[in-house]
């Protein structure tokens, strides 16, 4: 039996598990690197050269996309959950519609190990669980070949992920289903589970042990606001908010951008064809439109990308707070429309130091504080601006 990694450059692989779903014959697995970031491992001894891998594989031709029909800034009008999301509660706006027919919601959730991992669910309290931002990659386990089986029985589904898995259902599918909805996140790149579980222990070690992890909260300052922890002692439970610019996986993550998986450095999805029928993200410079009190509960950039989109989103846009702004304004707001991050020198070792000097030492060596300008610059209110200055010059 022989044993070896399905993809020779690790740039050519997303991660997505699609290859590892498809196969007939259970002949290749999704395992982890040093890095924590999972790839396929074929085991030759159950391989029987059927070629279904490669054809599920969405880095094995080209990409080609669809261009943007319209674009919006828009906002769901469900107070409640408006606050429980992210940005402009866009996501939940389609995962209610998908309910309301009832359909299945496909997304990513922290399971109680705080792992991420995609899940397909009729249940509103596991969709609750699907709001918010998880700045790691996820594990898609066996989604899509659920998704499938769902389709295949006449059931409407909405599948929101990032742009490379939802090209890679696609793939998986092999064909259109008139029921899948796909909605695509816009995305900076992906950290490994390896780093969040890294940085979870570091945080642990100080203060306890943590249960929940939200990476953006607005319970108490609206959208752009902190992330927060909830730590337990014994029984007692204590709330940590965290500063996207004193936080160390957000330096790492979002500041210096040094801790992405390979092939999102060379993202080819990083453009303004897009692969989803919907995407969705920030709409960082709405400020340049509206008046705050327009977007201080968050708004999101939504991109209409086919007729099946356009189709869905007229179909809740009564229920939301919408604008029609021109696609080349989303791009000012969202770079990654236009061009992917390129991989800074500190990339090379990020992860060996990790492993050789612990989280907490190599973590100091990469994140110098001084480096958030370019962070404040594009998303914090001009008032806390002034105080930074005041406070880092």
């Amino acid at each position: 039996m022989t044993k070896y990694l399905l993809t020779k450059e690790p740039a050519q692989c997303c991660g997505c598990g699609g290859c590892e779903q498809v196969c007939p014959k259970g002949a290749i697995a999704m395992e982890p690197d040093s890095e924590g970031f999972l790839y396929p491992v074929l085991n030759t001894a159950l391989c029987v050269n059927c070629g279904l891998c490669r054809e599920a594989c969405p880095y094995d031709g080209e990409f080609e996309g669809e261009k943007p029909e319209k674009v919006y800034a828009a906002r769901y009008e469900n107070t409640e959950m408006l606050l429980k999301s992210s940005s402009g509660g866009m996501f939940r706006a389609f995962a209610d519609f998908t309910l309301e027919k009832g359909g299945a919601v496909a997304g990513c959730v922290f399971d109680d190990e705080l792992n991420a991992v995609h899940r397909v669910s009729e249940n509103p309290e596991v969709i609750e669980k699907m709001q918010g931002s998880k700045y790691v990659q996820s594990n898609l386990g066996d989604t899509f070949k659920n998704i499938k089986a769902r389709l295949e029985n006449g059931q409407e589904v909405l599948f929101t992920g990032v742009p490379c898995q939802v090209d890679a259902l696609k793939h998986f599918l092999f064909k259109n289903y008139e029921k899948l909805l796909t909605v695509e996140l816009i995305c900076h790149g992906a950290p490994s589970p390896q780093l969040l579980e890294e940085y979870i222990k570091s945080e642990e070690k100080r203060k306890g042990k943590i249960v929940e992890l939200k990476f953006r909260d607005k319970a108490r300052n609206g959208w752009r606001s902190e992330g927060t922890l909830v730590y337990k002692k014994g029984e007692k439970e204590k709330l940590c908010v965290f500063s996207p610019f004193r936080d160390s996986y957000y330096n790492l993550y979002y500041v210096k951008n040094c801790v992405s998986r390979m092939s999102c450095y060379s993202c080819k999805y990083a453009c303004t064809r897009r692969v989803g029928d919907i995407t969705i993200g920030d709409y960082w410079n709405i400020d340049t439109l509206l008046p705050e009190n327009e977007y201080k509960n968050g708004m999101s950039v939504v991109l209409v990308n086919t007729e099946k989109g356009e189709k869905a989103f007229n179909s809740i846009r009564g229920k939301l707070s919408v604008r029609e702004t021109g696609l080349e304004h989303a791009v000012k707001g969202n770079h990654n429309l236009s061009e992917g991050a390129k991989a800074p020198p500190e990339r090379e070792d990020i992860y060996k130091n990790i492993q050789e000097m612990g989280y907490s030492t190599a973590v100091k060596q990469v994140c110098k504080y001084s480096y958030i300008a370019p962070f404040i610059k594009r998303h914090l209110p001009k008032g806390l601006k002034k105080l930074l200055k005041k406070v880092f010059g």
